[in-house]
């Protein structure tokens, strides 16, 4: 497995579906205290953790998880943070769905074997004044 373009392609992908500006988001993790209001919504993509299954006669399969960090700040404070996240989490969800077919799968346009959401999104909002976080877990099959 070559990590690199994996994690570079997810993030290229990203990008492109949400329409995000590239340069307020980034693969670097920031507290969300530290991006000010102008500088979002953003996202920001994080390595988590890798496993290899070990396979005999074939190379390891890794798992890999990566996390989803977007930051919304509502222009008011009668402005629902979620109208502001739920298209951005739109998007994502749009852009990993899988492939039509009998594989049912994501592979990144080749990258991987499966791409997915894997497990709840975790959402802040309301407790935090007018900013909002989506936590968006992801997982990652390799071939």
């Amino acid at each position: 497995m070559t990590r690199e373009p994996i994690y570079a392609g997810l993030f290229a992908i990203l990008l492109e579906a949400t329409g995000l500006n590239p340069n307020q988001c980034s693969r670097r993790w920031k507290h969300f205290m530290d991006v000010p209001p102008e500088q979002q919504p953003c996202l920001f993509q994080t390595q988590e953790r890798e496993m290899a299954e070990q396979r005999k006669g074939l190379p390891p399969k890794w798992s890999i998880d990566v996390s989803l960090h977007i930051y919304v700040w509502a222009p008011t404070p009668t402005t629902i943070p979620s109208q502001l996240l739920n298209p951005i989490v739109d998007a994502i969800d749009t852009v990993l769905a899988p492939t039509p077919g009998p594989q049912n799968v994501n592979t990144l346009g080749g990258l991987v074997a499966h791409c997915w959401i894997s497990a709840p999104i975790q959402y802040y909002e309301g407790a935090l004044g007018q900013q909002a976080v989506a936590v968006v877990p992801i997982s990652i099959v390799t071939a």
